[in-house]
């Protein structure tokens, strides 16, 4: 149920990914202004995502999963209310962004620790793995899914993934988590000190600190690259398209991500991958037709998958338990914090350059990154324990 109700609810962000900045597009004529929306809502979230981590490693999992997910489906179904009374307003989706972001940077921790608590250690991969074909799964049916439902009415994609907060809220009350007895305030550190312990595991280990700063690049030009995307397109349906494609590699790595994370070390693979994914992003940007982005962005993701699972179970098996819910959302922190930039730059990029030619810059950026960290032996020996899987 607990896997179910990710699903479902992932399906409904997707769905909303695509659909809010085509909403905003509509509204403001400019894809700069959709790519500041989304900035201010990344923005905070990644700005909470330190002090979420130490509160799930204070409360209940459940009730922390149940609040973040309720309050999601307020935001988005506010929304919903508004553009079908006709008085949707930029101040209105900006608070929604806003807020939605600071609610689900409590869930991603909390989920990411009950996998921990329900999963045996050697299962860990292929839990994972699981976790990454859901996630991708959505990301293949959502984009399509909203773009085709924008077309509908602008306002049935925000109320599907309001109705789909809804069903994960009902999956996961359904969900048995093992109970965590809650230390006695007065033998428990403050939150500053909790983050600082976490801080201080994450600093002592240099493969992970290596990969954080490849990751920081990455996040940034890969998550600049989806405006440029869906510029290139030139409507609904076909940025729609493309942008499921990602889910489609994703989906298909992730059937095979516990098998080739086995082929080479975490560290190293973490270079393949990305060199592999820069390049795809340059052959995107080729004038071949509105759907051309289709196959190379396919053959991007197929190996993202096992990346994300290797880099999980390192985390897993080496955090103290106490300590996941920090050090996970410590790494989040660490490695997404360009984030909220990119819909920024990519929009800009977009709005300056065209799709085509923004692919191409940021293609390049991301090469040239991995180029920097390839001289790093930490990051080159980061490995799975072979104590997982």
């Amino acid at each position: 149920m607990l896997w179910i109700g990710g699903a479902v609810s992932s399906l409904g962000s997707a769905i909303t990914g695509l659909a809010l900045p085509l909403l905003l597009i509509a509204i403001t004529g400019s894809s700069a202004f959709a790519g500041a929306v989304a900035f201010a809502g990344l923005a905070a979230g990644t700005l909470i995502s330190v002090p979420a981590g130490v509160w799930v490693d204070r409360h209940p999992l459940k009730k922390v999963m149940l609040a973040s997910l309720a309050v999601q489906m307020v935001c988005w179904g506010s929304v919903t209310v508004a553009i079908l009374l006709g008085s949707i307003t930029l101040v209105h989706v900006f608070a929604a962004a806003i807020i939605g972001s600071l609610a689900g940077a409590f869930f991603e921790p909390a989920q990411q620790v009950a996998i921990r608590e329900v999963v045996p250690a050697v299962q860990l991969p292929g839990a994972y793995a699981q976790d990454e074909a859901r996630s991708h799964a959505a990301n293949l049916g959502g984009p399509p899914l909203g773009g085709v439902l924008f077309t509908v009415g602008r306002a049935v994609p925000f109320l599907v993934d309001t109705i789909s907060f809804l069903v994960a809220m009902a999956c996961l009350a359904a969900v048995r988590l093992p109970h965590r007895a809650p230390r006695p305030s007065a033998e428990r550190p403050g939150m500053r000190q909790e983050a600082g312990q976490a801080l201080r595991w994450l600093w002592g280990h240099r493969g992970i600190r290596a990969g954080l700063g490849l990751g920081l690049m990455a996040n940034l030009t890969v998550n600049a690259m989806m405006l440029p995307l869906m510029v290139r397109a030139g409507d609904p349906v076909a940025s729609g398209v493309v942008i499921g494609s990602l889910g489609v590699g994703g989906l298909l790595g992730a059937l095979i991500a516990p098998r080739v994370t086995r082929l080479a070390p975490a560290g190293m693979m973490f270079l393949y991958v990305l060199t592999l994914f820069a390049l795809c992003m340059l052959a995107g940007a080729l004038p071949l037709g509105s759907y051309w982005p289709v196959v190379p962005m396919v053959l991007a993701m197929l190996a993202v998958p096992a990346l994300n699972v290797a880099l999980k179970t390192i985390l897993a098996t080496l955090v103290p338990g106490d300590m996941m819910g920090r050090v996970g959302a410590l790494m989040q922190a660490a490695s997404m914090g360009l984030v909220p930039f990119s819909p920024l730059v990519g929009g800009v990029l977009a709005q300056v350059l065209g799709g085509s030619w923004a692919m191409v810059v940021l293609g390049v950026v991301l090469l040239l990154a991995c180029a920097v960290a390839v001289s790093s032996s930490d990051l080159r020996k980061l490995a799975v324990p072979t104590t997982a899987g």
